[in-house]
């Protein structure tokens, strides 16, 4: 056996093992930085970055580092929670990688002297091509590119990563909002029809409270400031309803775009308006991260911004009420919180 096979062949071995290893992995939402230690040491890498792709949309794409290996610091300024915006047409020649494994869904080995990244693979979310994960590395090699059994190493642990993925991640998938963590519309309504059957014609001594909310102007936020400005909106925004409700009681989801509900069932009636108009007022004087167009944090700075809601207060759930029409009702009032200048609060 010549070098050349023993390498091919020490190479299937680790891949045998490390397909053994992923698949007694559980996907959760910080899955993929676990098996990194596994990749570096198959591949013979020297920097990997792990990159979550939050949405590509407008040509650009839009990257936040979940992870960075980069002991011999080539990476230099880059860091976990960084936000990147990449143009998909003027790509910068450091990140020409990155870029062309998420066009081509798979691996790419653009070789550019002395600028960026051996080899980018792209892990897409199942269900969403737009999203995904991209793992950005070096080789610990003199040489200038790299091999062609190395890249289908790569590309075929780019595939079980995904596999990993669909297998594991996708009831979380199912049922959360990937960017903010909240229930996505359709587990919400779900929430909601189960308290709906539940107390169906019983008479309650509470009232049940579904809230829709908007955040004011968040088109403006998006045309004015990028998109990655928006997402960090709609996370900020999120952890504060987050942490304004019971845990144990009530329930938050994102219905869509920039509009959230809130279920908080056994709430008081006199407790009402002062639970939903301390989150109101929490939302006004929160100073949200403000970033440039590419991500960066701009120091001594913030932005401000609030939301409208319409408040349903329900004590008893009758035969014709279904999921839509209590849903109806609220982002009627909502409307209206609108159309009274925002940032009100309005119970029906």
């Amino acid at each position: 056996m010549d070098h050349y096979e023993e390498k091919v062949s020490s190479l299937l071995l680790k891949l045998g093992r490390l397909s053994t290893q992923l698949s007694d992995l559980e996907a959760d939402v910080d899955f993929l930085n676990e098996p990194m230690d596994l990749i570096r040491e198959v591949m013979h890498l020297e920097m990997c970055v792990l990159y979550k792709v939050t949405n590509a949309v407008d040509g650009l794409l839009l990257l936040e580092i979940l992870n960075v290996y980069d002991p011999n610091n080539r990476c230099e300024g880059m860091v976990k929670g960084q936000k990147t915006c990449l143009s998909q047409t003027d790509t910068p020649r450091e990140f020409i990688n990155e870029v062309k494994a998420f066009q081509a869904k798979g691996a790419s080995t653009v070789f550019v002297p002395g600028k960026g990244c051996d080899i980018a693979g792209f892990i897409p979310n199942p269900g969403e091509p737009q999203k995904g994960f991209l793992l950005a590395c070096d080789q610990l090699t003199d040489l200038n590119e790299m091999l062609d059994y190395e890249v289908a190493a790569f590309q075929l642990i780019c595939n079980m990563l995904s596999t990993a993925l669909v297998k594991e991640h996708f009831e979380f998938l199912a049922n959360y909002d990937e960017l903010t963590g909240l229930l996505n519309k359709r587990a919400i309504k779900r929430v909601f029809n189960e308290m709906i059957e539940r107390h169906r014609g019983r008479e309650a001594n509470f009232f049940s409270i579904l809230v829709m909310i908007d955040i004011d102007h968040f088109k403006q936020v998006n045309d004015t400031y990028g998109h990655i400005q928006g997402d960090i909106i709609l996370e900020e925004f999120a952890g504060i309803l987050k942490e304004s409700v019971r845990t144990m009681f009530d329930s938050v989801g994102r219905y869509g775009g920039e509009e959230f509900l809130l279920i908080l069932p056994s709430l008081d009636k006199d407790t009402v308006f002062v639970v939903i108009d301390r989150i109101r007022n929490q939302v006004e004087h929160h100073a949200f991260t403000k970033v440039n167009k590419k991500g960066s944090v701009i120091e001594n700075d913030a932005l401000h911004i609030t939301a409208s809601f319409g408040v349903l207060s329900i004590t008893t759930f009758g035969e014709n009420d279904t999921v839509s029409s209590l849903i109806s009702r609220a982002d009627e009032a909502l409307y209206q919180s609108k159309e009274n200048g925002r940032n009100k609060i309005t119970v029906c």
